[in-house]
């Protein structure tokens, strides 16, 4: 199950989300686009892994967008 998830996040389209064969959308506003990355770096500071995603994509400049992100590790304390 690990491997399954992992390969779809790492392959996962992003876009405009009412497009064929897109996955992931934007988020709704800047302001949660900021909540959501600031998640994913505390719990990076927290020492939880990130075996994948947790950033901004690069190939994409526009939209709020993060990359499907899968932590590992995770303390029961998280």
């Amino acid at each position: 199950m690990a491997g399954f998830t992992f390969i779809n996040a790492k392959t996962a389209r992003f876009g405009n989300g009412m497009d064929d064969g897109i996955l992931l959308g934007p988020l709704v506003s800047k302001g949660q686009h900021g909540k959501v990355l600031a998640a994913s770096r505390r719990g990076r500071d927290e020492g939880t892994r990130t075996l994948t995603g947790g950033g901004v994509p690069d190939a994409i400049e526009k939209g709020f967008f993060i990359e499907p992100t899968i932590f590992v590790d995770i303390s029961a304390e998280s």
